[in-house]
């Protein structure tokens, strides 16, 4: 059995095929034969280094107080203050076990800025602890430091700078430990400087302490590295579908297509013809025969049905069973005059 197909219509579907094949295997063609490769970052070595700082408040003895300590968070009085007692914690951890250098020192700076836009115009630094030194061999390394450090001597010493620079600016108190931990990975040092402190107003009658930011330090050491890429077995799938099916298609066009012969190219305009203008023609199973005496042929169906109306007569056609309509003639009787439209374009 073979499709039937005009010929013009069978041409563009093939050249549409062909096209197709071409596109489907270049593009097959680029899928397989692309860089099965791609760049990485790979971490050799990485590190967390947690941080946390945490203070008491000691006042002295009085009436108003129950005890000698408070905790953290409240607002307090400098006239009770006795000392701060500050506790600075340090976590340092890394994915490997490697050597490391640590280094650190609790320091407490003194800053003279400008209230409105923070800029510090002087700063001077009191150490509290002699720097210290540590090697470390297990990858991980943790420490606790507490200091206690009285307010009044970093008080004087804000009046003695306004004096001496004239300027009148407002005074805090940063008190940190502040350090380094050097990890040496691979002929490789990574280096994660790490500071937690407390922030303190000076020359205030009453204070509060606020907490310098001490979110954790992620640090990483990463070498670029080249790592195979599957290949895209989707867009093959899709592709060789395409092409398959492509290919299939012009071998059915070629081989298992013909074009339609005359008879059927007319059944099929017949057909057309009585599916659009069914409801103004007549089926007739025989007609008698008869001599008009004027024979009229028309160009097309639209000039018949112009005609019918006119004389106000239907559109007649005989039945065949071998080609619906008989002689392929449509046609209207008025009086001894009968008007013809042969779809074969044949009139006999």
């Amino acid at each position: 059995m073979k499709f039937k197909i005009h010929k013009k219509t069978k041409k563009a579907f093939i050249l549409v095929l062909v096209l197709l094949i071409i596109l489907s295997s270049l593009k097959l063609f680029i899928t397989l034969l692309q860089p099965r490769t791609t760049m990485s970052e790979k971490v050799e070595y990485g590190s967390t280094c947690n941080q946390k700082a945490a203070y008491r408040v000691i006042i002295h003895e009085n009436e108003v107080y129950p005890g000698t300590v408070l905790e953290e968070g409240r607002i307090y009085s400098k006239r009770l203050l006795n000392y701060i007692q500050a506790e600075f914690n340090v976590d340092y951890s890394g994915t490997s076990k490697v050597p490391l250098d640590i280094e650190y020192q609790i320091i407490a700076t003194v800053n003279g800025y400008s209230g409105s836009s923070n800029d510090i115009y002087w700063s001077k630094t009191f150490p509290l602890t002699n720097k210290k030194n540590i090697k470390e061999v297990s990858g991980v390394w943790s420490k606790q430091e507490k200091v206690n450090f009285q307010l009044a001597e970093y008080d004087s010493f804000a009046v003695k700078a306004k004096s001496i620079t004239g300027m009148d600016v407002s005074n805090e108190l940063i008190v940190t430990m502040k350090g380094n931990v050097i990890a040496h990975a691979d002929n490789k040092e990574l280096e994660t400087p790490f500071e937690v402190g407390l922030q303190i107003p000076l020359a205030e009658d009453i204070f509060e302490i606020t907490k310098l930011d001490s979110s954790p330090i992620q640090n990483s050491i990463t070498i670029s590295e080249e790592i195979a890429v599957p290949l895209n077995l989707k867009r093959i799938l899709f592709y060789s579908t395409l092409l398959l099916l492509s290919v299939i298609g012009i071998i059915i066009l070629i081989f298992y297509t013909r074009e339609p012969n005359e008879k059927e190219i007319l059944k099929k305009k017949v057909n057309s013809t009585l599916k659009n203008y069914g409801s103004r023609i007549v089926a007739i199973q025989s007609i008698p025969m008869m001599n008009y005496s004027k024979k009229y042929i028309v160009h097309s169906i639209k000039d018949l049905i112009k005609i019918a109306d006119e004389v106000q007569k239907p559109i007649y056609y005989e039945i065949d069973a071998d080609t619906i309509v008989k002689r392929y003639e449509l046609f209207v009787i008025e009086n001894d005059s009968v008007y013809s439209l042969f779809l074969d374009d044949k009139p006999e």
